[in-house]
């Protein structure tokens, strides 16, 4: 995983372990200087913005999963510090858009590059950026056009079936300088 930019409550990876229990997240080692935690989603994310003032490149975490059996996962961080990225912000709170009781195929439900717009002063790096919905239970439920930037729903969103989808969207830039 490659973090460029350093805000309180970026999240950095999702550490999900599927099973019909509830886990807890644990960082056993390798937070040196307490940086990072997980929520009960298992997203791995920033806790502190002391990062931007650390030298370390590189973190080698070691994490407890606890349900019915331990289960320990072991992730590497690497830091890539660019002064052409250190300014991009990405959301702290999750996005969130109201979805209609029922929901055609083909609805635009929102535009994420809007959002990365608006808090970034419509910064010029957010069309040099690839997006790319992240795999999860709810994804498949939706589209991201990574040009345009829109989540289109690929199939009938009934909110009597369910009312609340949660999926991540993976950013990338298109180059580091």
């Amino acid at each position: 995983m490659i973090i460029m930019y350093f805000f309180e409550g970026t999240i950095i990876q999702d550490i999900y372990f599927k099973n019909d229990t509830i886990n807890h997240y644990s960082i056993l080692s390798g937070d040196k200087y307490n940086l990072f935690s997980i929520n009960n989603l298992g997203q791995l994310y920033l806790v502190s913005t002391i990062l931007n003032q650390t030298s370390d490149d590189y973190f080698g975490l070691t994490i407890l999963i606890s349900s019915s059996s331990l289960i320990y996962c072991r992730t590497n961080i690497s830091i890539i510090r660019t002064p052409k990225w250190s300014y991009f912000i990405c959301p702290v709170m999750p996005i969130e858009w109201m979805i209609e009781e029922e929901c055609a195929i083909g609805t635009k439900i929102g535009n994420i590059k809007d959002i990365l717009y608006m808090i970034n002063n419509n910064s010029e790096l957010i069309d040099q950026i690839n997006m790319k919905l992240t795999i999860t239970k709810d994804s498949h439920a939706f589209i991201l056009n990574s040009t345009t930037g829109f989540l289109i729903s690929k199939s009938r969103l009934d909110y009597e079936e369910k009312y609340l989808y949660s999926f991540s969207v993976f950013l990338e830039p298109e180059q580091l300088n």
